[in-house]
């Protein structure tokens, strides 16, 4: 039950930074350094949660859509999640191919 718990806590933070990229990117939210900390910490929340729980394809999900938000902001970190992402599903893919 408390894993069930941990990760719709995660995957909650994630939805919430994610709707609020969206909204940032429609022009309905402000873009200020305030909303994109906030963007940020919910993304770093939710990464380090399903790290903690071992969910690799969620883990994957949030980081790649992390990472399409930090190359909109121009961060050169995007890039090394996105790398990170592609890694991890490669290897459940491969993974998936053996069993």
């Amino acid at each position: 039950e408390q894993q069930n718990s941990a990760y719709h806590v995660a995957t909650c933070r994630a939805a919430r930074a994610h709707i609020l990229c969206d909204a940032v990117e429609a022009g309905q939210e402000a873009e200020t350094k305030e909303k994109h900390r906030e963007i940020s910490h919910d993304f770093s929340r939710a990464v380090g949660e399903l790290e903690r729980m071992g969910d690799d394809l969620a883990l994957a999900r949030v980081l790649l859509h992390y990472a399409a938000y930090l190359n909109g902001q121009g961060v050169k970190r995007g890039k090394a999640l996105a790398e990170r992402a592609d890694g991890i599903l490669s290897r459940l893919r491969s993974t998936e191919d053996e069993g």
